[in-house]
């Protein structure tokens, strides 16, 4: 799919490689880890839909999908898999290629992702979402593109560290001109511009009341700016916010998991 002149590919990996759980009870083990390299050498090689079958549990139970950050790999997420596993009809994790993403692109590939998967399941199971930094921007942007298609489904959304109030370092990015407003960097850039478009229309998103959105941070995080414009989205989400002391903008992960309500 066209990425403004490159190939951007996504992919929904098989974290256990192995067909339904009901034939195969062993593989109930443990999610499989999918690194960086891993990540890379699937978004290489991926040529059929993105929209792959990965944890089945039975015909019951919530579907999960999780968003890893940038510079990351769902691999950073493993605690959160391991611990929705069991209780989960299926996990689909979303493989982006993040150095120099087009956000504005690969949400809106995400939300396609998400209602076609949803659409492949009977009734309207309920639906949960863990993202992770970058990830939680995606995940925002995403559910907002696809609002109307979602709107009879109950989503819970967590955001992790996320970075909904862009960067500062990206403050100017969105009055960048040609040819310069093509280059990779600068996209990422402009796209994470705390006065940009990408950050206006997270801001005017009014969610439905079906998704139910809350975050967590760390008190230690360096990362993730507390400006107007994180203000203002988590005003839009309507999303309690927990500080977590002692986390960090990666120890947050592991340190999340007792107030995720699972």
């Amino acid at each position: 799919m066209g990425f403004r002149g490159r190939t951007f590919s996504i992919a929904l990996f098989s974290l256990l490689g192995c067909a339904s759980a009901e034939r195969h009870p062993d593989a109930l083990a443990r999610p499989e880890s999918i690194d960086n390299e891993t990540e890379t050498t699937s978004l290489a090689r991926e040529k059929s839909s993105p929209l792959k079958t990965i944890w089945q549990l039975g015909r019951k139970g919530r579907i999960v999908f999780t968003v890893h950050g940038i510079r990351g790999a769902p691999a950073d997420l493993d605690p959160i898999h391991a611990k929705v596993a069991a209780r989960s009809r299926e996990i689909s994790t979303f493989l982006y290629a993040d150095e120099g993403v087009d956000l504005d692109e690969a949400s809106e590939v995400l939300g396609q992702e998400i209602v076609e998967r949803l659409g492949q399941s009977p009734g309207s199971p309920p639906v949960e979402i863990y993202a992770h930094s970058m990830g939680a921007r995606l995940a925002v942007s995403a559910l907002m593109r696809q609002a109307e298609a979602l709107k009879g489904y109950s989503i819970r959304l967590t955001l992790i560290a996320p970075m909904l109030g862009g960067s500062e370092q990206a403050v100017g990015a969105q009055s960048a001109f040609w040819p310069l407003n093509v280059v990779p960097a600068v996209q990422l850039a402009q796209d994470m511009d705390p006065a940009g478009d990408f950050q206006r229309a997270l801001e005017n998103f009014r969610p439905s009341p079906k998704l139910r959105a809350a975050i967590l941070r760390g008190g230690q995080d360096e990362i993730v700016p507390l400006n107007r414009a994180y203000r203002q989205v988590v005003r839009a989400l309507n999303a309690p916010e927990r500080v977590l002391p002692g986390a960090d903008h990666v120890s947050i992960i592991e340190q999340s998991l007792p107030h995720l309500g699972l």
